[in-house]
């Protein structure tokens, strides 16, 4: 009889200890992790507070396909509504997009399509500009030669994140999410934000 109440208080004890030994839950921070809109050439990182989408209309009938250019400029850039021009002097992020939705951006994941097809979710040309006039042309300007461009389009309100290269091999990244100033140049001649 003592060795069956040896062994129940061994197993009791047994089973204390396994339970008590249970790993506690992680626990989740719950501060959601804001991104900020920059974009980071080389490793240094510049802030963008301004976006616009300029609307030129299909361009590929058999896609169908909608060319949208995507800027996204720092506060030194500026858009003057009566003469239609940038001005100042600042940072940018430039892509010249095509999508499958005549009224927007459609979300997806945009490749880099340097044959210039024009079809949907591709883009033809993309560019950083660091410390960039757009009336004089001055500044330092970088062509994209690597990546892709994920969005996520929700109601008027664009979300923008590209990862890739610049053709001096120099790591470029890029994120905006903002709702976008649309010019709308379909019913115009083509028209470009730089000179």
């Amino acid at each position: 009889m003592k060795n069956l109440k040896f062994l129940f208080v061994l197993a009791l004890l047994a089973t204390v200890t396994l339970v008590g030994c249970e790993k506690d839950p992680v626990e989740e921070d719950p501060t959601p992790v804001v991104k900020e809109n920059q974009f980071t050439h080389d490793g240094t990182k510049y802030a963008l507070s301004n976006m616009y989408l300029m609307k030129y209309g299909m361009t590929n009938p058999n896609g169908p396909s909608y060319n949208f250019d995507f800027l996204a400029t720092s506060s030194g850039i500026t858009y003057d509504v009566t003469e239609d021009e940038f001005g100042g002097q600042g940072d940018a992020v430039y892509f010249e997009m095509f999508s499958a939705d005549s009224t927007g951006i459609a979300s997806g994941t945009y490749t880099l399509d340097s044959n210039q097809t024009g079809n949907a979710l591709t883009f033809s040309a993309g560019e950083c500009f660091i410390n960039f006039s757009p009336t004089s042309g001055s500044g330092d300007m970088y062509e994209i030669a690597t990546g892709n461009i994920v969005v996520v389009r929700t109601g008027t309100t664009y979300e923008f994140t590209f990862n890739g290269t610049t053709v001096n091999n120099k790591a470029f990244t890029a994120y905006m999410k903002a709702t976008p100033k649309v010019l709308d140049y379909s019913d115009t001649k083509s028209k470009n934000w730089k000179k």
